[in-house]
């Protein structure tokens, strides 16, 4: 895996030698030379996104010379802004998108090697989610501030609007619905023509394929999914943690359904289920992307999950175990030492196999606590599961001082459930965090308030944040400029 790794970052260099990107960082000096890794490591700076775009991306993107990769640029994908109301513009290559398509094809290898019958593959899949539409370059010029000639779309929509006719006869919807304008009417469509469709695979993420599947078992008035859809045997699934949907999925499902887990950012694809029904992840090194990783801890970044140290970065061979890293990534479409912004956990390093644990981006910070939002919210999934209470699958946080004291606000996404079914959570938490029940003591934290909000309001919310398309999800903890529009919102429900 090291020296395929090598090989695949070589090559890349290659790629990128007679660019401007190559020549501002001299790669042509000491590509060929015994050292060129050592040299890749010291010559080239590791990038955020915003210096990146800032530097590089925002050139690429308004000129047709070969700036950070000696192909043109086709495409602009567009990010779902997980984190906050931005998105970010991530430049395409044909290439590119190519390999996103082989790697896309592979998993139906795959599926068969950890025990899928070849047969099941007759059946049809129903992908949940995704827009493919595309902004025309005269739309962009708004958010960009320049023209460029490029269209730019989901990665979910340049795939499917790149994919082979052979795909046709497995989908399940018809072409028109992918265009129809709301995600509502695209629900509502798939709802009243479930009982046509054969479906043996659905892909989507939880939080938006959860909702269908109540729909369509409340309006045939059923018992299970399987009554509609009885060779359903396998959800695909990414985009975020499948564990606090699993109880409510498998209260939907009539018989045993595998489950299968995509590692896809619109930066590429990176990793999959190890085997059915696995909770760990197999990093993909046989693709197009070249990993290294920055341990994400205080000295690397600061409080608001800037990078401020790459001293302790590897590669692959230098890995440990249950220690969490920042990944970085080098691709085939220009992206060079880029901060993808995920933090994962190796839990075998032979293997590969980890566990995506947040993102960078979310570290809860109000009282000096520097805590990765992602262990809070295990924290709140484990309280809900102690405390049987059933039924949530969505949940977020927010901070702010209030009354001179830090505050957590808990918000619960359900019709049913009532405030007062949450008992102590105040006290469960200080028996988890020693740093929490110090800071409840001393007085830096306010006791922590509880929201409950109907599916109606969460779904306004997804809506008015444009997170309501399928692909969009809402982070665990939710701050700044997504926090004000949240708090807005909120309001008005």
């Amino acid at each position: 895996m090291k020296r395929g790794q090598e090989r695949l970052v070589y090559t890349i260099l290659g790629h990128l030698a007679q660019t401007d990107f190559g020549e501002a960082f001299g790669i042509d000096q000491w590509l060929g030379k015994p050292d060129w890794l050592y040299s890749f490591q010291d010559n080239v700076p590791v990038f955020e996104y915003d210096t990146f775009y800032k530097d590089w991306i925002s050139k690429a993107l308004r000129s047709e010379r070969s700036v950070i990769w000696d192909e043109a640029m086709v495409f602009i994908a567009l990010t779902s802004g997980t984190s906050s109301l931005k998105e970010k513009y991530i430049p395409y290559t044909n290439t590119f998108i190519k390999r996103i398509l082989k790697e896309t094809r592979g998993l139906t290898f795959e599926l068969i090697k950890q025990g899928i019958s070849p047969f099941h593959f007759f059946n049809k899949v129903l992908t949940v989610g995704g827009s493919t539409d595309f902004k025309k370059p005269t739309e962009l010029i708004h958010t960009l501030g320049f023209q460029s000639n490029l269209q730019a779309g989901y990665m979910s929509g340049i795939v499917y609007n790149h994919r082979p006719k052979w795909y046709n006869r497995l989908n399940a919807l018809p072409e028109h619905v992918y265009e129809l304008s709301t995600w509502e009417d695209k629900t509502d469509f798939i709802v009243q023509h479930a009982h046509s469709f054969n479906i043996g695979t659905v892909t989507g993420f939880p939080s938006f394929v959860l909702p269908i599947l109540k729909k369509i078992i409340a309006h045939y008035k059923v018992g299970t999914i399987h009554e509609i859809w009885p060779n359903f045997r396998l959800y695909c699934h990414s985009g975020m943690s499948i564990t606090p949907y699993m109880n409510e999925l498998k209260h939907c499902f009539g018989w045993h359904v595998d489950f299968f887990e995509t590692y896809y950012a619109t930066e590429g694809f990176f990793g999959y289920s190890h085997t059915l029904n696995s909770e760990y992840l197999k990093l993909k090194t046989d693709g197009s992307i070249y990993y290294e990783f920055i341990p994400f801890d205080s000295t690397h970044f600061d409080e608001n999950g800037h990078l401020i140290s790459t001293k302790g970065i590897v590669n692959i061979a230098k890995l440990h175990t249950h220690t969490p890293y920042a990944l970085v990534i080098t691709n085939t479409s220009g992206l060079v030492r880029f901060v993808q912004g995920d933090v994962l956990v190796f839990w075998d390093i032979a293997q590969l196999l980890f566990k995506i644990e947040g993102r960078i981006s979310e570290i809860i910070n109000t009282a000096g606590e520097l805590l990765p939002a992602s262990q809070l919210k295990t924290a709140v999934s484990s309280y809900l599961s102690d405390n049987k209470i059933e039924g949530i699958s969505d949940y977020f946080l927010t901070t702010e001082l209030k009354n001179g004291k830090n505050l957590y606000t808990f918000y619960f996404v359900n019709d049913e459930v009532v405030t007062k079914r949450f008992g102590d959570l105040d006290g469960f938490l200080q028996n988890y965090f020693l740093f929490y029940k110090s800071y409840r003591h001393d007085g830096s934290l306010a006791k922590p308030e509880i929201v409950v909000l109907s599916q109606h309001s969460f779904e306004k919310l997804l809506q008015t944040t444009n997170k309501l398309n399928g692909q969009g999800k809402m982070p665990f903890y939710v701050k700044g400029e997504l926090k004000k529009v949240v708090d807005c919102i909120l309001h008005q429900y």
